[in-house]
């Protein structure tokens, strides 16, 4: 087995399974060191060991985010790497979804194939009541409503340029909660109907969540976005 190196931007966002163990996506600095392991991950709360559920094998991409569905399917995005410096990355981006139990994949939506708003560069991910997906584009400051049956993206929320959404998470009453990366990040309140958005608080924060009593819980370090 390839050694797994850590990658605290993947760190950033696990996932909660209802066993109460953790789900992480893991990958290195050096992606494109083919030694070294991209994969999702099972870990043990309390004893920390780790179990490599499904190794992602494309080393031109990365996993950014990481949610589960309603049937407990893992819904991953796994996006381009970095270009050199001054380059342009290219707009290669799947969202798949994986079995937890058997680590089989398969692709949900790929871009910039299919149809509707064509992301950019996309980063975190959370699952609606309806059962969407509801992504965010940090290169195009943009919120997306991906159908998991065809792919088709829909434009939720188009915010001021350089605004880079990046974590985001999804309230009871369907409110979407995006930690954003500018120049100053903050936690944005987004409507998911009208798109309409409204600061909640500034700050330099990295993964939100919302627990059960519908309390918004966030990590003080900044994302690394792409």
């Amino acid at each position: 087995m390839r050694p797994l190196q850590p990658c605290l931007r993947c760190w950033s966002r696990p996932a909660f399974a209802p066993s109460r163990f953790i789900l992480a996506i893991w990958s290195s600095p050096a992606r494109w060191d083919p030694a070294l392991l991209i994969a999702v991950l099972h870990v043990d709360p309390v004893t920390g060991v780790r179990t490599v559920i499904s190794t992602l094998e494309d080393p031109d991409k990365f996993p950014t985010g990481i949610a589960i569905d309603a049937n407990g399917d893992l819904i991953v995005i796994e996006a381009a790497a970095l270009s050199p410096r001054g380059q342009t990355p290219p707009i290669d981006i799947d969202i798949l979804r994986i079995d937890p139990a058997t680590g089989a994949q398969s692709v949900v939506a790929t871009f910039p194939a299919g149809t509707g708003a064509v992301p950019n560069t996309l980063g975190g991910i959370a699952i609606d009541a309806s059962g969407d997906l509801i992504v965010t584009d940090v290169g195009r400051s943009t919120i997306y409503r991906v159908d998991p049956d065809t792919g088709a993206t829909a434009i939720i929320a188009s915010l001021p340029p350089l605004t880079k959404p990046y974590e985001i998470a999804i309230g009871a009453n369907g409110d979407l909660f995006v930690v954003t990366y500018s120049a100053i990040s903050s936690l944005l309140r987004v409507d998911p109907v009208t798109g309409a958005y409204a600061p909640l608080v500034e700050g330099q924060f990295g993964g939100v969540t919302v627990d059960a009593n519908g309390d918004l819980l966030v990590t003080n370090s900044p994302p690394r976005p792409r």
